[in-house]
Order: structure tokens, then sequence, then C-alpha cells
């Protein structure tokens, strides 16, 4: 008790230094922060930037991700997404070391955005899904909610309509649990689109009916001026002419209620229907009025439709001149800003003005014109078409390796998705198994009473421990011999050569007393992991020459075993990557022993490797040496020379 109570003093002064020590960095890195959040408020994003780079070096581990999180918001602004992006991706990385999904999925869901805004649709569907993964392990049902939204809406831009309704539906059940009524309106609206596009009326005025009816209780004026003009848009797909122009009507007055200059659109919509009715004296009131409100808001896109509305108006009344006049100032614009939907309709009133006017010759020009945009608006569709197969073919694929790999747990995580969960859990099993083993075995060395017992407990543990190992790698076996895909075959033998390696130090640590618990022979597992990594890896046309200068290295039982999974991992990436073109290959591997100092030295003659910067490793392989590396408070070099070198010091 008296040792106990000595030693927790011990640990209570160290902390208490440590957190003395540590205030004035730690003040030093907010004020900095709160200095860069304070710019990024007043939209100064590059002094903000400036600041939040200077906290870097100081801020604690667990805050990184948040100012990565800064970073990226701030070259978002400045709208430098490759450097937002990098930031973003730093994030996502800081928050997963720090199990903080939170973060996590906000980093993905912001890359997601960014995809989205450069049209890279299967990326950004991809980061959406990280991020959905991340929310789903929060169990955040209100940003899993948004999440998903975020996926149907890309859905949407790229097309693929069935899915984007999947997905919004799914949204709105999340949102209405979480009573997000906002968001909720916004996913009706969408809804109420989406069934237009798909000529589902009945459903598009059912959705736009929801959203509208939130709005109003929520006084939302600007968003519910938006799905007043979205249902009259369905309506006036319908031909119910009436009730379009109601709701367009109703859209312009809170337009001009909030001060909105985006009124042009609605009163076109206006325009365009009592053209269709052949109510001409109106059509042509309402379409100048929003053709000086399209000019004033410098909104190109309407400035052009509404002139060939006009001129198709003034055709079809025999005011020659003004037709003339107008479509020829819409085509210009038309051309120069490459709106090919627009020239469409110019040509083709063109063609029938001049048509109308006797002048043939020009009628004829404005004929071919029209073919040509037509072949080129087809051209697009067609893209479209091809695109839309595209994603719908990576989504059923992905589904289907996902229906493939989730037959069993262990195939779960041998994913093709290197950086997804799945993989990571893998990796955490077998960290988690390790400590399993270590902890066994510690804690029937420590105890000295009830011998025979322990000793008939430890064998069963061993033997159990031995039956699992077993039972993993027979799985893995299986499983590798089931796939065909190679990616993910080597990821399960990637999964299998690690479990051999826990298997071969098993055994040797069973056979270690208490007496030798300081004595396990570290050369002569690793001789014998070497050799059986080189009959697994050997291809029979090109024999490997190993040169070991391994010593006697006698360790601790609690330090073997992340050093035998670091040469396990470095020793298999020789053999896999670094030896596979390689003429007469060559693999050295030494390790020195010099006081409490060891050295492993693990280099081969193959072509190198092309990421030796440490801190942004990307193999997992690689990922979990380090972890290891750090764990044993150890350092970490990778070379270039003749081939890749990795050193690893370590104090034993």
């Amino acid at each position: 008790m008296q040792s106990q109570l000595i030693q927790k003093l011990l640990f209570g002064l160290i902390l208490l230094s440590g957190f003395v020590s540590a205030q004035p960095v730690k003040a030093i890195s907010l004020s900095i922060v709160s200095k860069g959040d304070s710019l990024m408020n007043r939209k100064e994003f590059t002094a903000a930037i400036a600041q939040y780079k200077k906290s870097i070096s100081h801020v604690p581990k667990e805050q990184l991700s948040d100012l990565y999180m800064k970073l990226g918001k701030g070259f978002f602004y400045r709208l430098e997404y490759d450097s937002a992006y990098r930031y973003y991706e730093k994030a996502s990385e800081a928050a997963y070391n720090q199990a903080d999904f939170k973060t996590m999925g906000q980093a993905q869901n912001n890359l997601g955005v960014i995809h989205a805004y450069l049209s890279e649709y299967n990326e950004a569907l991809n980061s959406y899904r990280k991020a959905l993964e991340a929310y789903t392990v929060l169990e955040d049902d209100s940003l899993i909610a948004r999440v998903l939204y975020n996926i149907g809406n890309q859905y949407n831009k790229a097309s693929v309509y069935d899915k984007a309704i999947e997905y919004i539906i799914k949204s709105t059940r999340l949102f209405e649990e979480t009573k997000q009524q906002e968001h909720l309106a916004k996913a009706y609206q969408a809804l109420g689109n989406l069934f237009r596009y798909e000529k589902d009326y009945e459903k598009s005025l059912e959705y736009h009916r929801k959203a509208i009816d939130i709005r109003e209780n929520l006084d939302d004026k600007e968003s519910l001026s938006r799905s007043y003009n979205d249902i009259g848009n369905t309506y006036k797909y319908i031909e119910n002419y009436d009730q379009a122009i109601d709701y367009y009507k109703k859209s312009v007055e809170l337009k001009q209620e909030y001060k909105n200059s985006n009124i042009a659109v609605s009163l076109q919509n206006i325009g365009e229907i009592y053209l269709k009715k052949g109510e001409y004296g109106k059509a042509e009131e309402v379409l100048l009025e929003a053709l000086v409100n399209a000019k004033e808001a410098r909104f190109r896109k309407n400035y052009a439709t509404i002139l060939v509305n006009l001129g198709k108006l003034y055709t079809l009344v025999d005011q020659d001149s003004k037709a003339l006049l107008y479509l020829n100032e819409s085509k210009q614009i038309a051309e120069v800003e490459e709106m090919n939907d627009v020239l469409l309709d110019c040509y083709l009133y063109l063609k029938e003005f001049y048509e109308s006017t006797g002048r043939y010759k020009q009628a004829l020009k404005y004929i071919d014109l029209y073919n040509i945009i037509k072949e080129e608006i087809l051209n697009a569709e067609k893209s479209r078409i091809t695109r839309e197969m595209q994603i719908r073919y990576e989504v059923e694929k992905k589904q289907q390796e996902i229906t493939l790999l989730s037959k069993e747990n262990i195939i779960k995580e041998a994913q093709l998705e290197k950086e997804t969960f799945k993989n990571q859990a893998l990796l955490l099993g077998l960290l988690f198994l390790i400590v399993l083993i270590i902890l066994l075995v510690y804690a029937y060395r420590q105890s000295k009473r009830n011998a025979e017992l322990q000793k008939a407990f430890l064998h069963d543990t061993q033997h159990r421990t031995k039956n699992f190992l077993q039972t993993l790698i027979s799985l893995f076996s299986f499983q590798a011999n089931q796939i065909d895909d190679p990616r993910a075959k080597a990821a399960v033998k990637q999964g299998e050569s690690r479990l051999n390696a826990m298997m071969m130090i098993h055994r040797s640590l069973s056979q270690v007393t208490d007496n030798q618990a300081h004595h396990f022979n570290f050369s002569d597992y690793s001789e014998k992991l070497i050799h059986q990594l080189k009959t697994s890896y050997q291809k029979p046309d090109c024999e490997v020459s190993l040169q070991l200068d391994l010593g006697e290295v006698f360790l601790d039982t609690d330090k073997a075993t992340p050093l035998a999974l670091i040469v396990n991992e470095l020793v298999s990436n020789a053999f896999k990557y670094g030896l596979s073109d390689t003429n007469a290959p060559l693999l050295k591997v030494k390790m020195k022993k010099k006081g409490k100092n060891l050295t492993i030295v693990i280099k081969d003659n193959g072509k190198g490797i092309k990421d030796i910067n440490i801190d942004e490793l990307k193999s997992s392989g690689l990922k979990l040496v380090k972890l290891f590396t750090r764990q044993l408070k150890g350092e970490l070099q990778i070379n270039n020379s003749s081939g890749a070198e990795f050193r690893i010091e370590v104090q034993v």
C-alpha cells in the first residue's frame, strides 16, 4: 500500500510539472489561433491563414484537426481549392488519429463539396460516403441526415435521379426525427423538383406543398419564394397555367418584399405562359419588366432567354423590326456565352422570321446553324448519359464489392478502399489481439500464488490463442482463394502474413519461462520469420539472395512483439514491391544491440520507395510500422540509396 501511494504521488507530480510547463506554449497557441479566428470573421482570409500557419507547431496534437479545418476553410473562401483540399485531408487524418469522428466526418464532407464544385462526381460521392461512415460511428442522426442529402444532391447533379430520390428520402426521415425543419423543407423541395424531372407530377406537387407548409410556418420568405417558383414550374408542365401564374406571382411579391434582385426568373415564367395562352399584351408587359430586372441584376442567361421570348412575341404580332432586334441581341449574347439551349431557340425563331418575310437564303442559313447546335446538344446529352451510366456502373460495382466482402467479418476488413474504416478496423483488431496476448503472458509472470492453477490457466489461454490465430489464418487463406480481384486478394494476403508473424511469436513466447523473461532470442526468431517470408513470396524464376547479420539480440518479451511485426511488415514489403521487378534481387537485414540501443536496418536493391516523407505515408503497412516505432519511443528513417532502406532505432 505504501509503495502504491508513493507511486501515485510521483505520478501526480509528473503530471503537474507537465501541466505547468505546457501552459505558456498552450497560451501562445490559443492566442495565435484566436487572432486568426477574429481575422476570419472579418473575412480577412489571407491574414487569418498566416496566423493559423504560425500556430501549427505550437498547438497540442488533439487540436491539430480543428486547426487544419480552419486552414481548409480559409483557402476554400479564397477559392484555392487545391490548398483547401490538402488541409481538409490533413484534418481528416488528424481527427482519425484522435478518434474524433465528428471532425473527420466534417472534413470528408468538405472534401466532397470541393469535388462537387469541380464536377468530379464519383470522387464527391466517395468523400460523402466516408463522412457518412464517420457520422454512423457517432450515431448522430442529424449529421447523417445532412450527408445523406448531400449524396442525393450529388446524384441529382449527375442526372442519376432515381438514386438522388432514394438518398434524399432517407434524409427526410432523419430530418423529421431530429426536427430539423429548415433542412427538411430543403429536402422536400429537392424531391419536388426530382419527381418533376421523372414526370411524376403528383408526387412533385405533394413534396412542394410539404416544403411550402414548413416554410410558411417558419416565415422563411426567401426560401418560400423559391418554393412558390418551383411549384409553379410543375403546374406549368401539366399545363395548369392559372395555378402556375398564381404561384409565380406569389414568388415575385415575396422577392419584392425582401428586396431580392432575382425577380426576373418568375416574371419570365409568367411571360412565357401568357405567350402560350396567346395573351400577347400581358406577355409583352411582363417580359419587358423581366428584361429590365435581368439586365440590372446582370443575369445574362435570363436576359438572353427573355430577349428570345420577346423576339418570338413580336414575330407573332407582325412587328418585324422589333422581332429582329431582340433576336439578334439574344443571338450575340448566347454565341459569346456559349448558351446552346438559348441559341437553339434563337436560330429557330430567326429561321421562321426570315421564312415569313420571304428571305429564304437567310432562313436556310439559320436552318444549318440550328442543325449544328442541335447536334452539339445531342452530343452533350450523349455525354451526360455516358457519365450517368459510368456512375451507375461504379455504384453497382461498389454494391457488389460490399455484398461480397460483407459475407464474412474478415472479408469486410479486406475491402479495396485501404483508407476506409473496415481496413482500419482490421489493424485495430490485430493490435487488440497483440495487447491481449502480452497482457495474458505478463499477468501470468507477475503472479506467484497458486502456481499450478496459473500454469494450467496459461496453458489453456495459450492453447485458445493458438487455435484462434490458426482459425483466423485459415479464414484469410480460404477467402484469398475465393477472391479474383488482385487488390482485394493482396489486402487479405497481407492480413494473413501479419497473423503468421503473430503465430510465430506466440509459439516462441509460450516457451519462455519467468526466469527467461528478459532473454527472448529475437535474432533466432527474426531469422526464421525472414526465411518463412522468403518462401511465401519467392518467385520460381528469380531467387532472392539474403544477407543476414542478426548478431545475438535478446529482448524482453513485451518489446519483442511490436518489433516482430515491424520486421514482418518491412521484409514483406521488400519481397512484394521492392524486389518484384529486380534482376539479382538482394535483401540485407542487420541487427545490432549496443547497451540498451537496438538498431535494425532492412535494405533491398530494388526500385526504391517514391514517398519517403514519414509524416505523409499512405501505405497502411508503413503506417503500422510508424505506429509501433512510436509506441517503442523509437525513430524510423527511410532512405533511397540503390533501393529502399529502412532504419529503426529503439531503446530496449
